[in-house]
């Protein structure tokens, strides 16, 4: 899932100008990091989006709490290939 300007697999539309080799390790990044985030006992109640450009990966969407934040950015960093996290994620009440 992506938000917006994006495909659900985590990629950009249009003007990629990324080889097909940066985009399947893109993808790969992706869903490691989605499998991740959706396995988690605490992260998997959030729908969280995740969108990886050039081995970064950008975390949208909203968690209950910082430690849940926190948490998430570092999972996501842990996957192996992924450079840098970008966290756009949001704390508010509720799932």
């Amino acid at each position: 899932m992506l938000l917006g300007g994006g495909h659900s697999d985590g990629t950009r539309l249009g003007g990629d100008s990324r080889s097909s080799t940066e985009l399947a390790t893109d993808r790969r990044i992706t869903a490691s990091v989605r499998n991740r985030l959706v396995d988690d006992s605490v992260l998997g109640q959030y729908d969280l989006q995740i969108e990886t450009v050039n081995k970064r990966v950008i975390l949208h969407g909203t968690v209950g709490t910082y430690e849940a934040r926190e948490r998430a950015i570092r999972l996501a960093g842990d996957v192996e290939g992924v450079e840098r996290v970008d966290s756009r994620l949001r704390v508010g009440g509720g799932t």
